[in-house]
């Protein structure tokens, strides 16, 4: 008997996919970002600025690969006819988990920073 293929499983499939497809976009200097404490993950699935004395560099490349997960978390979202914020919330959880990981900063429900 073959295992049936659940809304959820598809779901699960698409953001498993994401975060490898969001590998690029982790390229060497977000790692150093989130190296030097400048940078971690949000719950929402959104990175966020840990050092309010990070340079402008650093602010816009978290601001850019934002943008582009925005456009990634819709896509999935209208491909599944998903709320954008169940998406958001479910990448957000996984890419949490990584950071917590890797060592990297990752913001708590609280809204305070944990490395």
């Amino acid at each position: 008997m073959t295992p049936s293929v659940t809304p959820f499983t598809q779901l699960a499939a698409l953001l498993l996919t994401l975060l490898f497809i969001s590998a690029p976009l982790s390229a060497s200097p977000l790692d150093e970002a989130k190296n030097s404490g400048y940078i971690g993950e949000k719950t929402n699935g959104y990175l966020g600025i840990v050092n309010k004395n990070a340079p402008a560099s650093i602010k816009q490349l978290a601001e850019t690969i934002n943008l582009k997960r925005k456009k990634q978390y819709r896509e999935i979202a209208n491909k599944r006819n998903t709320p954008l914020n169940a998406v958001e919330t479910t990448v957000g959880k996984k890419l949490l988990h990584r950071a917590q990981q890797n060592h990297h900063f990752y913001q708590l429900e609280s809204g305070n920073w944990q490395r």
